[in-house]
């Protein structure tokens, strides 16, 4: 049995194509026991209460400075405590950083304590490395999240 899904151009229909697909996908979602959410402000209100419950789950803030949400690669390079390289390099996406740490993405933990990070697709990256101090390792649906502080000079 051949089963067809719908496609974009579904989407750029109007007049009574679009309506057939809207009650089509309606009752779709009725049998199926769920609900298309589709007003702008039930969109505004369900996302906010979406963010609400995860950030629930989270533990107070405990960054020493301003973060930004950021997308790239990096490329880390696994340590141990003793200065030793216990592995390769490989790469994960960064989630969030700030001056004194960051957030990665990979797809599998990682155990190793110190990091050294850097950034291979940055143009003014050169040969700078940062060194990252695993603190904290969590599952966030397929992927984990590792997070730490950067190991800096006593000042």
């Amino acid at each position: 049995m051949t089963t067809t899904r719908p496609t974009c151009d579904a989407l750029r229909k109007t007049g009574a194509e679009a309506e057939a697909v809207s009650s089509t996908s309606e009752s779709t979602a009725r049998d199926a026991g769920f609900e298309i959410v589709k007003s702008t402000a039930k969109i505004t209100q369900f996302l906010d209460e979406i963010v609400a419950e995860i950030e629930a789950g989270f533990a107070e803030e405990q960054r020493g400075g301003p973060r930004r949400s950021i997308c790239a690669t990096a490329e880390v390079t696994p340590y141990n405590v003793a200065g030793q390289r216990t592995g390769r390099p490989f790469d994960v996406v960064t989630k969030e950083v700030s001056s004194t740490g960051m957030a990665l993405l990979h797809t599998s933990t990682i155990r190793d304590r110190i990091l050294v990070v850097r950034f291979p697709d940055s143009s003014i990256g050169g040969g700078r490395r940062l060194m990252l101090q695993v603190l904290r390792r969590r599952k966030v649906g397929p992927l984990w999240e590792i997070a730490g502080t950067f190991l800096t000079e006593s000042a």
